[in-house]
């Protein structure tokens, strides 16, 4: 039998229409029409996988709770039509998320809430998705309804999961209908989507590293280190490479991916230009040049400075302060 990997988002989606400035709202609480037929088409007994157990559904502070009634409807069906249903939570993975929910709610200072944060998407983004992904080997249903991070981050080891006897399709669950998608061809590196998923991933993996290791390249060597945002300083931690020859260039490595920067390093000023290099970046990072100037102290080798983002279609520009220090001054 053909197995099928359904993500999905039962929440309510807001949407505003700036022509009309209105906003619309759309609740996706119900199981789509072609999930349903899907289903009801089962064989007795079947086994259906499904993320969440009710009884955790139904404690307030789960962090799924506005999905309780897509997912008791899915029961439902399934009860209807005698369907086995397995529950691929991992009970300790929910009591983690909770605890991490509780820790950004009492957390005063920004850097804690900043951490919390940031545990909380590494969790539902790489740990959770590990642990589903284990268990659909396991136990090898023949529908597994996930949320569609969860889905997402499945899918991104396709082999594995094929290797494991499971020929699998992904089917995205949208208000308006489905994106149906063979697995091994959702994750062809090419792909919009799985591209930007794997580097939404990497994003959260440097995120982790730039909080407990202080850096964003496992054993790099950095000329400079130094962060965007010096009031949260691992938020804005990047790492600056620099190319062998006269130039003043190389890449920037940060939380947001990798970029090319080019510029000056003369006496105690220092200015460079910086660009994202799209396929090598998350969604979040800058689209166009950013330009940054600083005055660099030869004594310490600090240097501090701002840097500019300038308008465009859809933002203002800004202007904001960084920090930099180097490791080594380039030969």
């Amino acid at each position: 039998m053909t197995q099928e990997i359904y993500g999905t988002t039962p929440a309510t989606i807001r949407t505003y229409n700036w022509r009309n400035r209105e906003e619309w709202s759309y609740n996706q609480f119900n199981p789509t029409q072609q999930l349903e037929i899907k289903l009801r088409q089962l064989e007795k007994d079947s086994i259906v996988a499904i993320e969440h157990s009710l009884e955790k559904l139904r404690k307030r502070d789960c962090y799924d709770q506005d999905g309780f009634d897509y997912w008791r409807k899915i029961g439902t069906i399934c009860s209807q039509q005698n369907l086995q249903v397995v529950y691929l939570e991992d009970p300790r993975d929910i009591q983690e998320v909770e605890r991490v929910q509780k820790d950004y709610k009492r957390a005063k200072d920004p850097l804690q809430q900043y951490r919390a944060q940031t545990y909380l998407a590494y969790l539902e983004g790489i740990i959770i998705p590990d642990h589903v992904r284990a268990q659909l080997i396991a136990v090898k249903p023949a529908v597994a309804i996930l949320r569609n991070n969860t889905a997402l981050g499945v899918s991104t080891h396709p082999d594995e999961l094929q290797e494991n006897g499971l020929k699998t399709w992904y089917t995205k669950e949208t208000v308006e209908g489905n994106f149906n998608q063979n697995l091994k061809i959702l994750s062809n590196p090419k792909r919009k989507l799985y591209s930007e998923h794997m580097q939404y991933l990497e994003g959260l993996r440097r995120k982790m590293r730039a909080l407990d290791d202080e850096c964003i390249i496992p054993g790099g060597q950095p000329f400079a280190r130094g962060s965007w945002s010096p009031e949260l300083y691992p938020k804005g931690l990047f790492e600056m490479y620099i190319r062998t020859g006269k130039e003043f260039a190389g890449l920037i490595e940060d939380t947001s991916g990798t970029a090319y920067f080019k510029g000056e390093l003369r006496g105690c000023k220092i200015s460079f230009e910086k660009n994202y290099i799209p396929h090598q970046s998350t969604t979040q990072a800058g689209k166009g040049t950013i330009y940054y100037e600083g005055t660099l102290d030869d004594n310490s080798g600090l240097c501090v400075g701002t840097y500019t983002i300038p308008d465009d279609d859809r933002a203002p520009g800004i202007t904001e302060p960084f920090v930099l220090e180097l490791c080594h001054y380039p030969s």
